[in-house]
């Protein structure tokens, strides 16, 4: 007579089973692709194609976890430190010359062969997809370093977490009229945020600059006033930290940030947000907590420098 602990036992190495099927077809479609996206790299989808691909890997280095996979884990891991650092470049590398697209070929062909067998010579692979990384630090990279790093992840990932509150706040301002005393109290917080912020990410002056000229709205509480500039602001602000705090003016006349506001990836806050809709502006708010400094803190502390 079977132990119900036997059945248990089979249940779970069914699931096992399953789980590693899933999973082996998903990455093999996730590796597809990447490798894609690798043959398709162009100049004017070049932040399009590389966030396809880290999203890529990045999905299979999860799953890698789920199955217990630890050589793709490993392999996975070392492409997506070597493709979270060209995301985050502004300008588009010269593809010229094809030599990137080579090293992210051989990275995507390295994760390839560890998928089909993972016995095989790990540690190797892991020390060569380091190497194509030393590559592109070299030649794309020169002036990358941990603090750029941390500013443009802020950027990317923090900012539009600490200005959410206050433009929360300004959708919801009347046609025109007199900004409310509590909105004022809040941009006043803010800024005092942002400049905290500002010295521990090392930014350059022309931050300071920026909001020294955004806190003389605080002592002009014209509501169409506030709608106009703290949304250009705001722009010139979040532009500023990805260069490192540089003096930014943005041309927004053909632009409306309220409609393209959002944090970016796993990790997007607003992409199906619509501001404008009174409906999702009260849900926001019900739910959104205004970041202090030990929060941002915790953000930095948190922040992957790997």
């Amino acid at each position: 007579m079977s132990h119900p602990s036997d059945h248990l036992d089979l249940a779970e190495l069914q699931l096992e089973r399953e789980l590693r099927q899933m999973f082996e077809l998903d990455s093999q479609k996730d590796l597809e692709t990447y490798l894609t996206c690798v043959e398709n790299l162009a100049d004017e989808s070049w932040k399009a194609d590389i966030q396809k691909m880290y999203r890529a890997v990045h999905t299979i280095k999860g799953g890698s976890v789920t199955v217990k996979a630890d050589a793709i884990l490993q392999v996975a891991t070392v492409l997506e430190d070597l493709l979270s650092e060209l995301r985050y470049l502004e300008a588009t590398p010269s593809l010229d010359d094809g030599q990137l697209k080579q090293i992210l070929r051989e990275g995507g062909e390295i994760l390839a062969s560890v998928l089909d067998n993972q016995e095989v010579g790990v540690q190797s692979k892991v020390e060569r997809i380091q190497v194509l990384q030393e590559q592109i630090q070299k030649t794309y990279l020169q002036d990358w370093n941990e603090q750029t790093q941390l500013q443009i992840e802020f950027a990317e990932q923090g900012f539009d977490l600490v200005v959410l509150d206050l433009e929360i706040a300004l959708n919801q301002l009347p046609e025109t009229g007199i900004v409310p005393e509590k909105t004022i109290q809040l941009a006043t917080q803010l800024i005092g945020e942002l400049e905290e912020i500002g010295q521990e990410l090392e930014l350059e002056s022309g931050w300071k600059t920026l909001l020294t000229d955004a806190s003389q709205l605080l002592t002009e509480p014209d509501v169409n006033l506030w709608k106009a500039q703290w949304q250009y602001y705001l722009q010139c602000l979040k532009a500023s930290v990805k260069q490192g705090g540089k003096l930014v003016t943005l041309d927004t006349s053909s632009e409306d940030r309220t409609t393209s506001l959002g944090l970016e990836e796993i990790d997007s806050l607003s992409d199906n947000i619509d501001l404008s809709d009174d409906s999702n502006v009260e849900e926001i708010s019900s739910s959104a907590t205004s970041l202090g400094l030990d929060e941002i803190d915790s953000f930095l502390d948190n922040l992957d420098l790997s």
